[in-house]
């Protein structure tokens, strides 16, 4: 059948339809979406492309805003289904672009959306032609992004839109280019061109080296089979009367990180796995099965038919799929891949038999396209990939080697990027045609910067693309003190589950390694021993880790508890404690009782609080009998009220006030959850029941899954663990070490510092320079620096470090008072800037990504009055001016000159744009100026005004800061038109949960899970409210002003000028379908009343129509209020069954504190 060819001219003309999209005539525009959308700064229109003279789609944009952008169009006619295509893309360069990135993106009928990227770094004016093969069938080359109802993974016909993804190098500024082109023609169904299908080059199973076995109601060894002269693993045994099976295990069962020492698979379309046997009795097997490991970390059980009533050799033959539908796990997709193979089993009748067979190998043949045949490695001189800095010199080694029997043939383009994902001046390209098992080497050179690195590479075989990614690491090795023999001060530590390792001592060796690089000096893992092997492998783990200096947070796992007419039984627990207490007394120095019982784990019959009392102290007294010295520590609390378990945390910490030494508590998530369930939660609730033994934050991370960056993730140690430390805590245990898989849509496989591959992440190096900076200090005191800000102060024998961040966006400038006389700028990763320390004062740059401010010999650091503050009017409305101030505030002792340089949009107007003003010691200055909008400007909703200031003292560095104008959002006053708020995107929505790996199923979906579309009205002396909230379940049980937050529920904020602060209501339907307002606060002052306020509700499948009146006297306020310009917020409360999962809102500044002026500006 010959080729039809496609033309999507401007992403929707198509020729093959007999219709087009002519350039020159108008009509609607291709949409687009980046970072800071409002700020307005990006574009599309139909221009002429100076190069071609044709009409084309110009797109721009300001970096300065947003690092990518998207433009697209949606509602393509003839996407029904494309089946397996290539598409063409065309662009020209003008020259000011600094494209890092061109991906196609595809959006399906559900709006999940499908990137297809290439790497390209386009600086110069060009014209470029990139192609990509998609075919719906194999997606697992692809990355996508959940937008809308679901993410299965699946290309979903019709397609919804279709277009290009553009990011950008950091620091390039104002950018463009115009799309020319973009096409696609079919690729016939039976096209394979790009396929190749091949064996795995080498024994699947690797019977001589590090693959652990072990047998399953069988004994397992490595010996010579008599047969073949080879080794083979022999499995010796005798099968049930149940018929249950037999078989052995490449990887410990049951517990977690599954499959980390089994064969590993590749990415496959289709793939054979051939199990090679000996028998020497004929049996009675009728069926053998492999289990594997899926990218969920769940198993799968593939079967295949078994005749082995001759004795001999077989061979059993397993298909495997490129997908299997989910064992459902809470947070899982639709569908998994295959990750390990973790057993090889046989089944027959239920006759006893017993069976001697000797496994001799297994090979895989699969089919997959030609450019996923490379696999690449690196190689740094230590096992974790770190480049030690005596090593710089030498580079990395990075080695592609073809995976496959059969030969590579292809392009190789390899390049070097920072962990913000900025491309580095280095790469390479390279035609390569490999043999089976053939590699090549190349070096890379190592930056000058400590921090982590990512060597990308491009491969093209046939026609097709694959990205490979390894990172590497390069810094200063704090390392552990090797002869400390108990913990001082503040713990340093991770997680690991360590059973799992058992069987290779040199993973155990590995993972003692990894921690001590980097100056870690706790382990906590849950100790579990079946049998007199797990005691010797325990007694190996332990002097592994007690030989680098790390000592143990023991977790006592919560068996051999059982039940007695329903009352538990502890006698078996506490001989199994007794065990362990005395055979590592003195060298195990931290005892956990036990892993989140706060939790019920879907156990039907939970341990209760009462019972966990009483377990607790007998622990208690049976280890001090044994190990005084020992300290025992709470269970690892992670909530406050559950439920099934009701509130266990306080109720078995009120009961245990005397039995424990240390508290500990586990929170998940960013840091600004984190800072609210620590100040708001666990610190009242630990006054409350007079708790003053010290806490513990035993296991708190944030998982790199979920589209959180590993840039993000290192950043959360550095603020979690020193607010931590900053409010009292013992010590601190990231969960954990090493990830658990490579799945980035389940949250599991995020946490780790170390990929499963054991590769750095950004976290790994960021931990390492924090324990650097950090380790033998002692807390002093929190620096207050305003709203957003944070400084916490730190002092050792060197002086003092101050670790600074803020949560605002850009830079803030602060100045310091101190009596150092040398100040330096230490960043994540240990890179070190010298500060200009003038008459006592130094000056500092915040951002979001924490640093630390080193003071050598000083004794005190102060937040200094000296500074330049920018006071923003309340509003800005077109043809009117405002005032605009700046205070300066010189506390030096020297007259010193200040300056100011103000940059503002086109349609902002200023009187005076900058000033140079010298200011007397130790005085201040007003400079004021006009601001306002001019006359024509055009009000837009969904639009936002920044302003760039920047300003500095003479001989101090300049700062800079980006601000968003107050311009008030202009609101039509109609319900039948557009919402004036759509609250669906990821930027609205605050939960509770994220990184919690026990709750991922709470976390945000999409829109289809909670969104609201919200309208605002002005009827008489009344605002009206009517918010369309879609809500996949109701849950509110709650009725008084304590708690009806808690459940589903519309809370407002209004500010009027006059007011000093919000007033808030609470609306909500209860699952009663009783319509209730509660007037929840008034500025002081006021007096409101609460019978005037109006609320009607209705309940239509997932959605809830609320429509909320708000007379102006209800608030006692005065109807001129609300005619210039008010603050206005909203908030939808969502509530699952019990589970309080979060909420949306219009803009931040309530939720965890409210703070109007981030509150939007509203008119009609």
């Amino acid at each position: 059948m010959p080729y039809r060819r496609f033309f999507l001219l401007l992403l929707f003309g198509m020729l093959c339809h007999g219709w087009e999209w002519d350039f020159s005539s108008g009509g609607p525009l291709i949409d687009w979406w980046s970072e800071n959308k409002a700020a307005n700064r990006c574009g599309v229109e139909i221009a002429t492309n100076p190069v071609t003279g044709k009409p084309a789609l110009r797109m721009h944009w300001d970096e300065a805003f947003t690092s990518w952008m998207h433009a697209y169009k949606g509602n393509v006619p003839g996407l029904d289904d494309i089946g397996r295509v290539k598409f063409t893309v065309k662009i020209t360069t003008t020259g000011a672009s600094a494209i890092r990135q061109c991906n196609l993106r595809l959006q399906d009928k559900d709006v999940e959306t499908f990137y297809f990227n290439k790497n390209v770094r386009w600086k110069e004016k060009g014209q470029w032609t990139l192609e990509y093969i998609v075919d719906p069938k194999n997606l697992s080359f692809s990355s996508s992004v959940q937008h809308g109802s679901k993410m299965d993974k699946h290309l979903d016909f019709p397609l919804n839109g279709l277009g290009v993804n553009l990011t950008f190098e950091r620091g390039s500024g104002i950018g463009e280019a115009f799309l020319d082109y973009i096409g696609f023609e079919p690729m016939p169904e039976d096209s394979k061109e790009h396929m190749v299908t091949s064996q795995w080059n080498g024994d699947f199973l690797d019977l001589e080296n590090r693959h652990w076995l072990k047998g399953d109601r069988g004994i397992v060894t490595r010996e010579v089979n008599p047969a073949t002269g080879k080794m083979a693993a022999k499995l010796k045994g005798t099968t049930e009367r149940n018929g249950r099976p037999i078989g052995m295990t490449f990887g410990m069962r049951g517990f977690s990180p599954r499959g980390v020492l089994a064969p590993k698979f590749p990415k496959f379309e289709s793939a054979e796995l051939k199990v090679a046997i000996t028998t020497t009795t004929p049996l009675n097997f009728t069926e053998a099965f492999v289990i594997c490991v899926d990218d969920i970390s769940m198993e799968q059980k593939i079967v295949t038919k078994a005749d082995l009533s001759k004795p001999g050799r077989h061979e059993l033959v397993f298909n495997l799929l490129s997908e299997y539908p989910a064992i459902q796990r809470k947070g899982a997709s639709d569908m998994t891949r295959l990750f390990t193979l973790n057993g090889f089993y046989l089944h027959g009748t239920e006759a006893k038999t017993e069976c001697e067979i000797f496994v001799d190998g297994m090979t895989l043949s699969l089919s997959q396209p030609a450019s996923t045949a490379l696999a690449m490695e690196l190689e740094t001189g230590t096992t974790m990939r770190v480049v030690l800095p005596e090593r710089k010199a030498q580079g990395v080694g990075a080695t592609l080697t073809n995976t496959l029997t059969a030969p590579f043939s292809g392009q190789v383009k390899l390049s070097l990027w920072n962990h913000r994902n900025e491309l580095l001046p280095w790469k390479l390209t390279r035609e390569l045609k490999l043999a089976a098992g053939e590699s090549f080497k190349c070096n890379v050179p190592v930056h000058d910067m400590y921090g982590v690195y990512y060597v990308r590479a491009q491969v093209e075989s046939l026609g097709h693309e694959t990205d490979l990614e390894r990172p590497f690491a390069y810094f200063v090795p704090t390392r552990t003190d090797r002869t400390a023999k108990r913990p001082v001060g503040f713990n340093f530590g991770s997680v690991a589950h360590m059973n799992p390792y058992f069987g290779s001592e040199w993973d155990i060796q590995r993972m003692a390694e990894a921690m001590a690089l980097i100056g870690m000096n706790v382990l906590r893992t849950d100790i579990v021993v079946n049998g007199e092997d797990d005691w010797k492998n325990w007694d190996f783990l332990i002097k592994t880790f007690q030989d680098y200096g790390i000592n143990f947070d023991m977790i006592l796992n919560c068996g051999p508890v059982y039940y007695k007419d329903d009352v538990a039984q502890f006698d078996r627990a506490l001989a199994h404690h007794e065990k362990l207490f005395k055979r590592y007394k003195g060298i195990v120095h931290y005892w956990e009782m036990l892993n989140e019982p706060d939790l019920d784990w879907g156990r039907k019959r939970p341990l209760w609080a009462k019972e966990y009392i009483e377990w607790a102290k007998l622990t208690r007294k049976q280890l001090d009998e044994i190990d005084p010295q020992a300290v025992f520590m709470s269970a690892g609390y992670c909530n406050f009220g559950h439920k099934v378990m009701g509130e266990f945390h306080q109720e078995t910490m009120a009961g245990c006030n005397d039995v424990f030494d240390l508290h500990c508590f586990h929170g998940h998530g960013h840091f600004g959850s984190f800072v609210n369930i620590i100040d708001n939660r666990l610190l009242p609730m630990r006054k409350a029941l007079g708790i003053t033994i010290p806490w513990y934050a035993n296991e708190t991370a944030l998982t790199s899954a979920f589209g959180t960056s590993e840039a993000t993730q290192a950043e959360a140690v550095y603020k979690k663990l020193l607010y931590s430390w900053a409010r009292g805590a013992k010590g601190y245990i990231w969960y954990n070490m090493r990830g658990k898989g490579e799945n980035m849509t389940y949250g599991e496989h995020g946490y780790g510092m170390l990929t499963f591959d054991f590769y750095p992440k950004p976290i790994y190096a960021a931990y390492n320079g924090l324990i650097g900076l950090y380790r033998g200090r002692e807390f002093v005191n929190q620096i207050e620096l305003g709203s957003k800000k944070w400084g916490f102060a730190f002092k050792g024998t060197d002086g003092l470090a101050v670790g600074l961040w803020t949560e605002l966006p850009g830079e803030t400038p602060v100045v310091f008072e101190t009596d150092a006389k040398k100040a330096f700028q230490i960043d994540l990763f240990g890179n070190k800037q010298e500060l200009t320390v003038r008459d006592g004062h130094v000056n500092v740059s915040l951002a979001t990504e924490p640093a630390t401010l080193l003071l050598p010999g000083a004794t005190f650091a102060k937040a200094s009055d000296t500074r330049i503050d920018l006071v923003l009017p309340e509003a800005l409305l077109p043809g009117r001016t405002v005032p605009l101030k700046a205070v300066v505030k010189n506390e030096f002792k020297i007259d010193c000159e200040a300056w100011m340089r103000l940059t503002l949009p086109d349609q902002v107007a200023c009187e005076a744009k900058e000033f140079r003003q010298k200011v007397g010691a130790q005085s201040e200055w007003t400079w004021t100026t006009n601001l306002g909008l001019k006359a024509d400007y055009r009000m837009n909703p969904d639009k936002q005004e920044w302003m760039i200031v920047e300003s500095g003292f003479e001989g101090q560095p300049a700062q800079r800061q980006v601000l968003v104008l107050p311009i008030a959002k202009v609101i039509s006053g109609r319900f039948d038109g557009e919402p004036d708020f759509t609250l669906d995107k990821s930027h609205h929505v605050y939960s509770l949960f994220v990184g919690d790996p026990n709750n991922a199923h709470n976390m945000w979906k999409g829109p289809s899970d909670l969104s609201a579309k919200v309208w605002l009205r002005k009827i008489g002396d009344a605002l009206v409210v009517k918010a369309e909230v879609i809500d996949d379940k109701h849950w509110q049980p709650f009725k008084t002003q304590d708690d009806a937050w808690k459940g589903d529920s519309v809370q407002l904020f209004i500010k009027t000028p006059e007011m000093e602060d919000c007033a808030s209501i609470i609306f909500f339907r209860g699952d009663d379908g009783i319509d209730n307002v509660i007037l929840h606060k008034l500025p002081k002052g006021y007096e409101g009343n609460e019978s005037l306020l109006q609320l009607k509700t209705t309940r239509e499948g997932v959605t809830t129509t609320y429509e909320m009146t708000i007379p102006f006297a209800a608030l006692g306020a005065k109807a001129s209020g609300f005619d210039t310009g008010f603050r206005f917020n909203l908030m939808v409360n969502d509530n699952d069954s019990g589970d309080r999962k979060g909420w949306i809102w219009c803009a931040p500044g309530i939720g965890i504190g409210v703070n109007y002026k981030e509150h939007p500006v509203v008119m009609f």
